[in-house]
């Protein structure tokens, strides 16, 4: 079993978020096609 875990920095800005999600797609994306 593999587990990937994508932690922010912690800050309070949006943008933050909305890179570990991006970044959470692209992977999303990765995996599946290896799959």
């Amino acid at each position: 079993m593999e587990a990937l875990v994508l932690i922010g920095h912690g800050s309070r800005l949006p943008y933050s978020k909305e890179i570990v999600s991006e970044i959470a797609e692209k992977i999303k994306e990765k995996t599946y096609t290896l799959l």
